[in-house]
């Protein structure tokens, strides 16, 4: 777990305090230094990777600039100048302005993706239904996100995504391929790589570090799409602005197969016990079958989902646990 320290300039003392305690709440691993007053702030000289400050703390900025990795100003009202810094407007949904605060915490590699450049794609799935298959999908997705630029696909067929993260979303999967199918005809008729990074910004969402596309609200959906449809999107996929892509699938069709045609790694989600080895050695004679030649890691998962259904979960810590340790064992060679 890498710490990000950050630190606050704001004079307004209770919002300082309800911003640092947010902050602190919001992710393990942010590390807050917060000052109401000019005076404190100029004597912290460590080094941060995140400056928060509002408009009378901007010239103690410029007088240690090399302190600060980013520096981000407050603001009181969207038309406010920032002085030629980077800016976030202060007074909005606090789950929106932690997505923020994480995106300009990813690693500068994660900007850097060449349009021709094929991002890294990682499939996950399981023959058998395993109840933390989603949980553990959503968990490599947060691990590779601290080394670049991630995006999560989930293709299940009836997918709690949305569900559990609870978000409002833009779009679907099946929105994305439409406004891809519906605006050309093949990816090389994209002219420029910021027509597809509009089009992936307008369509995903950001949890937890990594970007993800909300699932097909049913399965007949998914099988609706063409082969030349599923080929366009995994081309674009394949050319997005993400450094790593993952996908989850626990189905297969023609779309799924594609996918793990361009896989760089399949993670085979299973249990421990003869039923589900001998599913797993069915699923992996099934690929060969079909010529999907991508390595394949079995990935045993004894941990049960738990308390899931009584309440009290929480996928963020989930994510943080025994499940989030496992996943990064499961990375360890790709990330």
């Amino acid at each position: 777990m890498n710490r990000k320290n950050i630190i606050i300039g704001d004079t307004d003392e209770a919002y300082l305090s309800a911003l640092s305690h947010y902050l602190m709440g919001s992710n393990p691993v942010f590390s807050i230094s917060a000052f109401s007053n000019i005076g404190g702030f100029e004597n912290d000289l460590d080094v941060f990777d995140l400056c928060i400050i509002t408009s009378d703390f901007i010239e103690s900025v410029m007088m240690h600039e090399s302190n600060y990795k980013k520096i981000l100003v407050l603001l009181t009202s969207r038309d406010q100048d920032a002085n030629g810094y980077d800016s976030i407007y202060k007074f909005q949904s606090m789950d929106t302005f932690i997505d923020e605060i994480e995106k300009r915490l990813m690693p500068e590699s994660a900007y850097n993706n060449s349009y021709y450049t094929d991002s890294k794609i990682i499939s996950i799935s399981s023959p058998i239904y395993h109840e933390l298959r989603l949980p553990f999908a959503m968990a490599t997705a947060k691990i590779l996100s601290e080394s670049g630029r991630t995006l999560f696909v989930d293709l299940e067929e009836n997918s709690v995504l949305s569900e559990l993260i609870g978000k409002n979303e833009k779009g679907d999967i099946i929105d994305l391929i439409y406004r891809l199918s519906s605006s050309v005809g093949s990816y090389d008729d994209y002219e420029d790589s910021d027509e597809l990074t509009d089009l992936f910004d307008d369509m995903t969402e950001f949890y937890e570090g990594f970007y993800y596309l909300a699932p097909a609200n049913d399965a007949i959906s998914l099988y609706s799409i063409s082969d030349d449809d599923w080929r366009l999107f995994i081309e674009a996929l394949k050319r997005s602005p993400y450094d790593n892509v993952i996908i989850l699938s626990d189905h297969m069709n023609s779309g799924v197969l594609d996918c793990l045609s361009e896989s760089r790694e399949l993670l085979l989600v299973s249990k421990k016990g003869d039923f589900y080895q001998k599913s797993d050695r069915k699923y992996q004679e099934f690929l060969k079958e079909r010529d999907v030649t991508c390595p394949v890691k079995e990935v045993p998962l004894s941990l049960s989902a738990g308390s899931l259904s009584d309440g009290t979960y929480e996928l963020a810590q989930l994510l943080e646990g025994k499940l989030g340790n496992l996943a990064r064992k499961a990375v360890s060679d790709e990330a």
